[in-house]
């Protein structure tokens, strides 16, 4: 960045370059922060959707619940404690402990989980992790699942933060999107969580200044999205929006007209979940974020409102490797071929990496290309 290069230069005896990474796409708010019986359905059905053992989804199912009747703070140690005997009282255990090879000290826990203390039941997480990740692949089994609980669980947002500004460098920085799961029948307790994750968000900003981006989500679900939307961008210090449409709403609703609009006449970037597959309440709701919905929402091809779809539609689709996805890319595409201010993210693309072999070498030739290509500088 030159403005970055010239402060450089004018502190320092020799002229050095300064390069500052972001991180495009991270969630920085913690699971209390969006804690519902919606939330927790949506999660059970993510988790499902991704192939992972029932016994593991309904251990996750009794946890979160619990903590939505009582709130309380769990230590490492306790959570996991908590999460292995879940897993052990599951219904469904007894028929993946059956199953062959399952190591011995997994099925003797069944019965004895609720004497087993700490040393006991991270040996038998260990264990259970491995045989999934050798028999299911990664990604699937239970620690997968403790490390996701580990994060989320953290007391604070700022903390979450500080867990992932650990991993960048002292210039480096992320950008904060929020999400806003809205209720069915949204009581007192779900609207406090609401404002607390747009407290904790600003907690974060504060508390690392110029690293932390946040991006304010607008659910027009929720009956006053406009004007949270523009007092978090005029006074609360959000710079972007998010959008997150297979949480229940179509882009095509009529409340979602004067929300681009703002974003439009006030130069607000925004970014828009982009895949089937993520946070969403059913298989319809995860359609709702197919890019083709856009077609109309460009007012030509001068549009000056920025838009990013956040996961390029899939990992397989400019890729050509899953034949569902590859419509949404090309759209997407295509919509940066008219409109200079679209863009597109690769978050979240992993599963290449998990397979392995031809499949990651043809996306990482298929990415390659891409980015040498006219559109590589807004990827």
């Amino acid at each position: 960045h030159s403005w970055l290069d010239a402060a450089a230069e004018g502190c320092q005896p020799h002229r050095r370059s300064v390069v500052m990474f972001v991180n495009g796409h991270a969630h920085i708010f913690n699971l209390q922060s969006v804690l519902s019986r919606e939330t927790i359905s949506i999660m059970l059905e993510r988790l499902r959707g991704r192939g992972v053992h029932e016994c593991i989804v309904e251990a996750v199912e009794r946890l979160l619940t619990g903590l939505l009747r009582q709130p309380e703070y769990l230590s490492e140690d306790e959570l996991l404690v908590r999460f292995v005997r879940a897993i052990a009282r599951s219904r469904h255990f007894g028929r993946l402990a059956a199953g062959v090879g399952v190591p011995i000290e997994v099925r003797l826990v069944a019965g004895a989980a609720d004497h087993l203390e700490f040393r006991a039941l991270k040996a038998v997480l260990d264990r259970l992790s491995s045989w999934i990740d050798a028999h299911d692949g990664p990604g699937k089994s239970p620690f997968d699942v403790f490390e996701t609980l580990r994060v989320a669980l953290q007391p604070t947002i700022p903390q979450v933060a500080d867990r992932l500004l650990a991993h960048l460098g002292p210039d480096d920085a992320l950008v904060a999107l929020m999400m806003d799961i809205v209720p069915a029948s949204e009581g007192e307790l779900e609207r406090r969580n609401f404002l607390g994750q747009i407290r904790g968000t600003m907690e974060a900003v504060l508390a690392h200044p110029g690293r932390v981006l946040p991006f304010i989500p607008v659910n027009p679900l929720r009956p006053d999205h406009y004007q949270t939307m523009q007092r978090a961008i005029e006074e609360q210090g959000f710079v972007g929006v998010k959008l997150y449409p297979s949480l229940g709403y179509q882009m095509t609703a009529p409340e979602m007209g004067p929300v681009l609009g703002y974003c439009r006449d006030q130069d607000v970037p925004v970014l828009v979940h982009c895949t089937s597959q993520g946070f969403r309440k059913n298989a319809q709701t995860g359609e709702y974020a197919d890019p083709r919905h856009w077609q109309g929402l460009f007012v030509g091809p001068d549009e000056p409102l920025r838009v990013c779809f956040a996961h390029f539609g899939g990992w397989g689709g400019f890729s050509g490797q899953n034949p569902d996805q590859r419509p949404w890319a090309q759209t997407v595409l295509a919509y940066m071929d008219r409109y200079p201010h679209v863009y597109a993210d690769i978050s979240n693309h992993v599963e290449m990496m998990v397979q392995g072999g031809a499949v990651e070498e043809a996306y990482l030739a298929a990415l390659e290309e891409l980015l040498a290509g006219p559109h590589g500088d807004r990827v």
